[in-house]
């Protein structure tokens, strides 16, 4: 069985090509948690399903550590088999949370979008100052204990350009697991924009081969 939890719905980002709508200031409460668990355990029971995976989500899911944190704690008691994925934008972590996401998850993905052009092109604070330094920093802070990190690259017509670079750049980092994903959402691609595309993933494929 495969659910996805939306632990909070605010995000101490504003990117310009988010799809997760509106935020706002609210996250999850803790005395919601045991219902959602006995929840899960109730349908487990019901289905017959031997297998649990969770995405604890947000808005920025780290937002919600408090809850997430606990959250986990309660389901690995009741139901062992539960692996827990996770997607972060990578600008809060301290000790605890990279302890926390290094031993209990079994997928880690960062948000960075390769090259600092290209990821600060989009990802930045209510400020607008660009987030990339944050990011990397705790991304290889994280590698250390997870070289499995994923890197999930948000390609968009804009900093298509930079895709090639992004992947060696990260591939340089340390990073394993390079995951570009279009943004289906951009009204920016069009022939031109689609062909530097497949030229980029061109170049890719000769730099990883």
């Amino acid at each position: 069985m495969n659910v996805t939890i939306f632990f909070t719905r605010d995000c101490n980002l504003k990117c310009s090509y988010c799809y997760e709508g509106e935020k706002f200031s609210r996250h999850m409460s803790l005395e919601l948690l045991q219902p959602i668990v006995s929840f899960l355990q109730d349908h487990m029971k019901r289905t017959g399903s031997s297998r649990l995976n969770v995405v604890t989500h947000g808005g920025e899911p780290m937002l919600a550590f408090p809850q997430i944190q606990e959250f986990v704690q309660q389901l690995k008691l009741l139901i062992p088999v539960a692996k827990f994925f996770i997607t972060t934008n990578g600008t809060m972590m301290n000790e605890t949370m990279l302890g926390f996401l290094s031993e209990e998850y079994e997928d880690v993905s960062i948000s960075i979008d390769g090259t600092q052009a290209a990821h600060d092109m989009h990802r930045v604070f209510s400020n607008q100052r660009g987030s990339y330094d944050r990011v990397r920093e705790n991304s290889l802070r994280l590698l250390e204990r997870r070289p499995d990190t994923i890197a999930r690259m948000t390609v968009t017509s804009a900093n298509v350009r930079h895709l090639y670079q992004g992947v060696v750049e990260l591939s340089q980092m340390g990073f394993q697991n390079i995951l570009p994903v279009p943004d289906e959402g951009d009204s920016g691609w069009n022939e031109d924009t689609m062909r530097l595309l497949l030229e980029e993933c061109k170049r890719i494929t000769t730099y990883l081969h």
